[in-house]
């Protein structure tokens, strides 16, 4: 699997849906403003399994929120992280996942 991490405050994006090939992972990580964004929106749109830091905050800010407002996903497509540590995820081979970390 590929992973792939942004790390950045970001207000322009830097990873476009069509650089993610098949079976990647995406951490995004920083854009914890509503003016933050660094993942194409249609990345969103892509992946099998979208998982959030914060529920709450996520659909105000960053890649996430970005996402859910140009409607490539919606508020309620995400699943939190803590969940996932519960109870993991399966997702088919090469699907894409995305982690948005506020």
């Amino acid at each position: 699997m590929t992973s792939i991490r942004t790390t950045t405050p970001a207000t322009a994006l830097v990873l476009q849906a069509g650089d993610v090939r098949a079976g990647a992972h995406v951490t995004g990580i920083g854009t914890d403003m509503p003016h933050k964004n660094a993942l194409s929106p249609a990345l969103f749109a892509r992946a099998a399994l979208i998982a959030t830091d914060d529920q709450q905050q996520c659909p105000d800010h960053g890649d996430f929120g970005h996402a859910v407002r140009a409607g490539s996903t919606t508020d309620t497509s995400d699943s939190p992280i803590g969940r996932l540590l519960e109870r993991p995820a399966e997702w088919p081979d090469g699907a894409i996942t995305v982690a948005d970390l506020t």
